[in-house]
Parts: C-alpha cells; structure tokens; sequence
C-alpha cells in the first residue's frame, strides 16, 4: 500500500488491517528500511518549506531544523504505529498515531513556525499535497506494472512491492520538492486568495480522478491501463504548471499596475514642486512689490489705503490652493488631486496631514485609503450645509490614526454605490486595507459623517 496520508484516511477500515498485516509480515528489518523512507520523504517535505518561507530561526540552522522536524513530526509518528502493530497490538485502535497525525502535526509545524503570510503558507502546502499524490500515484503505478503486473487492487502487495513503492515515493517526493523549491525560491510572486481558490480546485479535481482511477477501477482496464494513468498524471503535472504560470503571471501584472499608480502620484507630485517653486519665485517679486508700494502709501500718509491695499494682497495669498500637505509623496499627491477634485464640486479641503516620506505603511495602501476616503466625502457631502471637507491623519506610537468629516446629505448613504445598510464598496476597500494593519475602522453618523482609521505601525516618528 502507498503511504499516502490522504488517501489512507479516505478508505476503509478494512484497508488498515490490510496495512498492518503488510507490516506484520514484513518483519523487523524491512519495517526499519520503511522508517528510513519515511524521513527522507520528511526531509523532502521540511526542505521544501525552509527554501519556500522564511523560518523564525537564524538560516544556518535550517538543516539541524530539517532533520530533527522530519524524524520528530514525520518518522516518529509513523514507527510508533508500525510498533504497536508488530510489538503490542492489542492495544486499541484508538490509541493509534495515524497517518492523519501526522499530516495535521506538519501542518501546525508550518504555520507556527514560519513568518510568513497565512495565504503563502497555505498556496505551498496545497503545492506539497499535490506533489505528494502525484508521487504517491507514481510510486503506487510503478510496481503495480513492473512488480505486480497481475495485482487487481493496490493493496494486493507483497512486503518487498509495498517496500519498492515507498522508495519510488519518497525519491519522486525528494526530486519534485527540490526542484519545486528552488524555482519557488528564485521566482517569488505575490499570494492572492483567488490564487488559492483555483489551485484548490485543480488540486481537488486532480486528487478525486487520480484516487478514482488507482483505487477504484484498477483491474477493470484493459491492457491499455497503466498507460491512460500516466497520461492523465502527465496531464496533471502539465495543468499545475500552466495555472501556477498564468496565476504568477496575473499577480506581476496587478503588482505593475499598482506601480504605475504610485509612478503617476510620484510624477503629479515632482510636477507640482517644480510649479510650487515657480509660483514661490512670482510670489516673492509680488510680496517685494506690494511692500513697497504699502511703504509708499504709509510716507504719504495714507494709511486707510495701504491696510485696504495689504488686506487685498492677504485675500489674494489666501485663494491660492494648497500645495503641500505632508511629507510622503504619495499622499501630499493623492491631497493635491483631490483638493482640485473637491474645488470642482464646490468643496473645499481643510487638511492636517502628518504621514511622514518613511512609514510602515505601503504606498498603494496609502493612496487607496486616503483616495477612498476623500472620493466618498466629495460624492456624499451636502452642498447646501458646510461646504468644507475635513481630513487629518496623526500618530500615536505606535497608532497612525486618519479621519474625515464631511457633512451627509440626506437620504444619501455614506459610502457608496454598493451594499446593505449603508456598507458600500468604499468602507469595504478600507475595512480590507485596515485589517491588513491590525488596525479598525469606526464610524459615526449625525449631521455629518466622521470615519476614523486606526491603523498599527511598527515605527515611532
């Protein structure tokens, strides 16, 4: 029998008694040599997941981790129950470690021990169940045409085709994980949960097929049988690469476009310095002209004229828009536009930004929620109320913390286009951006709409 965890937990009973009875009849020796495949395909596992993810532990420690993860979550479990089967087996089958054990304790080893994202963690250890069916079917396909050409199940092995099996298993499991690994190490992209869903299905699909094929219409083919198994293996391994390459391909198109949007703000915003800096050197020959002219008037003694003519200049100072909110680029550009958006629409934009060049907060996070936010008071203030929009952002710690008033027309929901009680597509791109931070979102509503994001940042300004 194949030692697939999987499939293993999806038979019956009766195909764990045939188990162990292969493991009885196979002797001290040749259940040794099955523990010493079982760590190599452990050590293909962990090795997998040490090139793939970035460990909590310093690096030159990651083969100590590999070899002690292999023989304590992977090798253990399994000579313990290969023990109680040869040495003790009258203890009750519920005190058996079974090959789902083993398969959960992997799965907790990877998600508490490495740093990185949930979704990443899971995309490779979906990759790793589908290189362990895959080599299990190969493994299983191999024997049962060279060893066991009469064989009309897969459990209807000797000790020594059980044994050669597991050996085609675990070299196929060792060669496709070092292979996989080092491609995933050198061409990392970025883990939508879309991604998982379509890899899920294709795995599922290919799980169920392959499984239905081996285990259940074995010995009703005809000769041509092992033949169509590898095709549809070949098939396969074809589909996964083709869906890994279109889903790679698609994140590094959305990762282009967002740098884009941020090469755009970028440009917006060294434009709009070079404009600054001409208006700067306009407005100090108008200042040395208009002083002059004022101290003139004061000589002459009028002075009722040369407050009438100062308080002109101030007006004149004060329509001038805005043009430098805060130091980060992409926000003080994001302001810059929609203060000119707001202009359009009869609003004007009162904002106390503090977001520093260098936050930890990403850019396009940046732009999404500062955008959004502005996007949804322009489109659902009230004209006819306070024309002002209002929008400040400061830090707290290890809080950045950003709200917006506006006043809310009625009968207009706040946030937008889309939803129930008023949840619309704005509050949820920011509800999703925030999560992203550890951070909330709180929402007040009277005569006018206040929305305040707490975001959690790691450094102190």
């Amino acid at each position: 029998m194949p030692n697939s965890q999987i499939l293993n937990n999806m038979l019956p009973a009766a195909i764990d008694a045939t188990y162990n009875d292969v493991l009885k009849s196979a002797g001290e020796s040749a259940y040794a040599l099955v523990i010493l495949l079982d760590f190599l395909h452990g050590i293909a596992f962990f090795m997998y997941f040490s090139l793939v993810l970035t460990p909590r532990w310093p690096k030159k420690y990651n083969t100590l981790f590999v070899v002690l993860s292999s023989a304590l979550l992977y090798t253990l479990p399994t000579y313990l129950s290969g023990a109680q089967n040869l040495i003790v087996a009258d203890l009750p089958f519920s005190l058996r470690i079974s090959f789902f054990t083993t398969g959960l304790l992997c799965f907790v080893c990877v998600l508490f021990l490495f740093k990185d994202s949930f979704l990443k963690k899971l995309l490779h250890l979906l990759i790793q169940f589908l290189i362990f069916i895959t080599c299990d079917v190969v493994g299983s396909v191999i024997v049962m045409a060279g060893v066991l050409p009469e064989a009309t199940s897969p459990y209807d092995m000797t000790p020594t085709a059980y044994i050669l099996a597991k050996f085609f298993f675990a070299v196929a499991a060792f060669a496709a994980s070092s292979c996989i690994g080092f491609l995933f190490r050198r061409q990392q992209f970025p883990i939508r949960p879309r991604h998982l869903a379509v890899l899920a299905i294709f795995v599922t699909l290919e799980t169920l097929m392959l499984y239905n094929t081996v285990y259940v219409q074995h010995g009703q083919f005809n000769e041509n049988y092992f033949v169509w198994l590898l095709i549809e293996v070949l098939l396969c391994i074809i589909a996964d690469t083709m869906v890994l390459h279109m889903l790679k391909t698609a994140a590094e198109k959305e990762d282009l476009e967002k740098q884009m949007t941020i090469s755009q703000l970028q440009s917006v915003h060294t434009k709009q310095m070079e404009e600054d800096n001409a208006q700067l050197r306009m407005l100090r020959h108008d200042v040395k002209n208009t002083l002059a002219t004022a101290e003139l008037l004061l000589q002459k003694g009028n002075v009722q004229q040369a407050k009438e003519f100062l308080h002109g200049f101030h007006t004149d100072i004060d329509r001038e828009s805005q043009s430098f909110y805060c130091q980060n680029p992409v926000t003080n550009s994001v302001l810059l536009i929609k203060a000119q958006e707001a202009k359009k629409a009869g609003f004007l934009l009162r904002a106390d930004v503090f977001c520093p060049s260098e936050i930890a907060v990403d850019s396009v996070d940046l732009c999404s929620i500062f955008s959004n936010l502005l996007d949804n008071a322009i489109d659902h203030a009230d004209p006819e109320k306070d024309r002002v929009i209002y929008i400040s952002a400061w830090q707290n710690k290890a809080d950045y913390i950003i709200r917006c008033k506006n006043s809310l027309s009625p009968g207009k929901p706040a946030h937008n286009r889309r939803g129930k009680k008023n949840q619309g597509l704005g509050l949820g791109i920011l509800k999703k951006t925030v999560k992203k931070y550890d951070g909330s979102v709180d929402v007040q509503k009277d005569e006018n709409f206040t929305i305040t994001l707490l975001l959690k940042v790691k450094n102190d300004y």
